[in-house]
């Protein structure tokens, strides 16, 4: 009788292997899972090695040769990853889905280049242009209301009749910050060397009017990039900014003279944040505020005065996070809303007082607004799994409507239109009834990109930079229209300012001149 040999017997080790692996891709696909994207990337590799490991193991060799061609394979690998490891670095900019970008070693960094380069530098008082339709200000983080949604404006959706238009294109320093908008001057931070600038540049020609520069260093945390992150707010000729490190400053919009700053961690004593400080200033009547930093001890929330600078409250302690505060009228009440890292609060914003709090915990970044549905109930939508949900607030107090892992915003909001939400769900956009947390379509490849509401259009920014016009209805997705338009990952949140749409991301700028709808 023929003796059968060890891979004769063990030929069941590498279909098991095969099919666990593929039983596990197909889990965290059908789950959508954010690990999904680890499991596509690196079970095949992981099963490729398991599988060649039984071949090696089961040659029909002798004991001590099997070792050798074990050990020799083993070797390989680990001679392997150092090769890899001296090559190779692993780029401050990875994708929204958190894999490993690498770039070679001798590679200059963003920020290194974006210090030798073509920045501009040169400032004029000059103007040059014509404003061409409509100029309106987009004078905060998400436009004028604070939520994604352009009221009193759409857009032509004919981009092939009618594209944008490139007004100017321009190189721009590292950072994830947006534009802010009043007049003609569009404002945003980017980090140049080892410096924070704010810059004003003019809308309409894209001339630099005037610079601010605070010492930065080297901020540089994995997976986020470098630079600042918070975009500017804008109100009576002043301009209130935070950068990446805490700073907050106050300067004068015309001339960028600064007026009064802040080293808001420092003077709290709390840590910043693992991606930095990302909120916006808040202002309200005659506060700017402000969050604190990730340090439990400290306070949450800090209102200052907006002219003087001058410290009004301090909020009870708690950690914050990376969503901006925001006033919202909830049960016949202003409240001061605030997701921080442990949960929903609501404040008084007059003195800082808790009102109440909807505990949310687990240390994954909370990012995305809170927005406002109908009259009394609050959207809270986020990613790494935990879900999105629903609250109401008629009663004066948070109570949970819905849960749902079917609209996962990992750094973007979801926009609010009738009955329905329109968000980012981890890589392609989504809408969900609002009733129930139901997801009624899902689609379009944008990566981890940005949205807004334009009427009944949705304007995508695309995670590799490309623009998008998806039309804003539930029963089925559709895109209307897609240029290219900014080169590598791109975070930023688009800037709509009447007909001047303006954009970024960590190494260009553009500003586009946009049809209104006929």
């Amino acid at each position: 009788m023929e003796t059968r040999t060890l891979r004769q017997k063990s030929w069941w080790i590498p279909v098991a292997i095969i099919a666990v692996g593929a039983a596990l891709m197909v889990w965290a696909h059908l789950e959508e899972t954010f690990i999904r994207f680890y499991a596509y990337a690196f079970l095949p590799i992981l099963a490729a090695i398991l599988v060649a490991i039984w071949y090696v193991a089961t040659l029909d060799l002798p004991g001590e040769t099997r070792r050798r061609f074990l050990l020799g394979g083993l070797t390989c690998l680990f001679g392997l990853g150092l090769l890899l490891g001296f090559l190779f670095r692993w780029d401050d900019t990875w994708g929204g889905t958190s894999l490993i970008k690498p770039t070679w070693r001798w590679t200059p960094r963003k920020e290194e280049t974006a210090a030798s380069l073509h920045l501009p530098t040169t400032v004029t008082k000059q103007r040059r242009g014509e404003v061409e339709g409509s100029l309106r200000d987009w004078p905060r983080y998400l436009g004028p209301d604070g939520d994604g949604t352009v009221r009193g404006l759409r857009l032509n959706p004919d981009w092939k009749g009618s594209p944008p238009r490139e007004l100017w294109r321009q190189p721009i320093g590292v950072g994830w910050a947006s534009f802010a908008v009043v007049g003609r001057n569009a404002i945003t931070l980017e980090q140049r060397g080892q410096e924070e600038w704010i810059t004003c540049r003019d809308v309409v020609s894209g001339d630099l009017i005037w610079t601010h520069k605070d010492p930065l260093g080297d901020f540089a945390p994995a997976m986020g990039g470098r630079g600042p992150r918070s975009t500017p707010a804008i109100r009576d000729g002043r301009v209130y900014t935070q950068g990446v490190l805490g700073r907050l400053n106050c300067l004068d919009l015309d001339s960028g003279k600064l007026l009064w700053t802040h080293e808001v961690l420092a003077e709290l004593e709390a840590a910043n944040l693992e991606w930095g400080k990302s909120n916006t200033p808040f202002l309200w009547k005659n506060l700017v505020i402000i969050t604190g930093g990730l340090t439990e001890t400290t306070p949450l929330l800090t209102a200052y005065e907006v002219v003087t600078g001058k410290p009004v409250w301090r909020s009870a302690n708690g950690a914050a996070s990376y969503s901006t505060p925001l006033v919202l009228r909830l049960a016949g009440q202003e409240v001061l809303v605030y997701l921080g890292q442990y949960g929903l609060t609501g404040h008084d914003p007059a003195t800082g007082k808790t009102l109440w709090k909807w505990d949310w915990p687990g240390a994954f970044p909370k990012v995305a607004q809170p927005q406002l549905v109908g009259e009394n109930r609050i959207l809270l939508t986020a990613s790494y799994g935990v879900g999105s949900h629903l609250l109401d607030l008629s009663n004066g107090t948070p109570v949970p409507v819905w849960k749902t892992n079917r609209m996962k915003t990992k750094f973007s909001t979801a926009v609010v239109s009738g009955n329905h939400a329109y968000g980012f769900d981890e890589g392609a956009l989504a809408c969900i009834e609002l009733a129930t947390g139901k997801r009624l379509w899902k689609g379009g490849d944008y990566g981890f990109g940005q949205n807004l509401l334009v009427g009944d259009l949705l304007l995508v920014q695309a995670e590799q930079g490309a623009l998008a016009l998806v039309a804003a209805k539930p029963d089925e997705f559709q895109e209307v229209a897609r240029i290219p338009a900014l080169n590598g990952v791109t975070w930023n949140i688009p800037t709509l300012a009447g007909n001047y749409l303006l954009i970024r991301n960590d190494t260009e700028a553009i500003c586009y001149w946009v049809s209104p709808a006929p």
